[in-house]
């Protein structure tokens, strides 16, 4: 999607479910001089200058936006919402910076490039509101890319969610106390599969040319190689990306989170998750 006074750029969009480094993995990408990244602007409650919410008062003032109408296709003044929105995001150089004034990772990650160097621009995209027929096409239609972000270790995904829900803190620049939970361990492996099963669900819709398939575990393990497979991908320059100074909010060893460890371990011996537990 480009205009004929704009350069060509890739339109990408970081797809994810909850837990999985997407916030980390959204520094990381504006840190290179041709990505602009945005957070969740589709998100309802963002309250940042890019998001949709306040695009949508200040052009769509009839509309009172809810993400949930995504889902209906009959709606015309949402389809034409979401349209107008997700072209100024892309197409736009007055479309806000990806930062808020107050966000305390600015001065880091300040989106200084100009808009004629930008190569690359996107949002994160959290798995249900693909469940929107209309969001779906609208990608589909404007050949947008899927960076598809998940997590091998889908018991530590789940544990992540129970620390933060328990703690109310989602991501840190900052040291942080650590959180301990108690799982409920009876129903733990159906949890598990429907986890499972929504990461394959979206690995098998978009498995394309337009899509690539990237790991939490690859980002923490080798971030060169996988910024270089990224970069790529995108079509901008293969510059270094700068890890972010996000802080792990948890340990890497379960036993460090869990308060009824023991009873974890028992509820998964057998099952295909018994090798997360690290």
């Amino acid at each position: 999607m480009a205009s004929s006074n704009n350069p060509i750029k890739t339109n990408f969009v970081v797809l994810s479910g909850p837990r999985t480094g997407s916030s980390a993995i959204r520094l990381w990408l504006n840190s290179h001089s041709q990505i602009r990244c945005h957070d969740e602007v589709l998100h309802k409650t963002l309250d940042t200058p890019d998001a949709i919410k306040y695009f949508a008062q200040a052009s769509f003032p009839n509309i009172d936006y809810d993400e949930t109408n995504l889902g209906y296709t009959d709606n015309q003044e949402t389809q034409h919402l979401l349209h107008a929105y997700l072209t100024n995001l892309y197409l736009n150089p007055k479309h806000s910076s990806p930062w808020s004034h107050f966000d305390e990772r600015r001065k880091t990650y300040s989106h200084n490039n100009t808009f004629y160097s930008e190569r690359a621009v996107g949002f994160k995209l959290m798995y249900y509101l693909l469940d929107s027929q209309l969001l779906r096409q609208w990608l589909s239609n404007n050949t947008v890319k899927i960076l598809h972000l998940t997590r091998d270790n889908i018991l530590k995904q789940y544990l992540s969610y129970l620390t933060a829900k328990e703690s109310n803190l989602y991501h840190s620049v900052s040291e942080t106390t650590k959180t301990k939970v108690t799982v409920e361990t009876s129903n733990l492996i159906n949890v598990l599969d429907y986890l499972s099963k929504g990461t394959e669900k979206f690995h098998r819709q978009f498995d394309n040319e337009n899509y690539l398939r990237i790991n939490y575990e690859n980002f923490c393990e080798q971030p060169q190689a996988l910024g270089t497979k990224i970069t790529n991908f995108l079509s901008v320059n293969d510059d270094e990306l700068l890890l972010p100074l996000t802080r792990k909010l948890n340990s890497d060893h379960v036993i460090d989170i869990v308060n009824n460890y023991d009873e974890l371990i028992k509820s998964l011996d057998g099952s295909i998750y018994q090798n997360m537990i690290s």
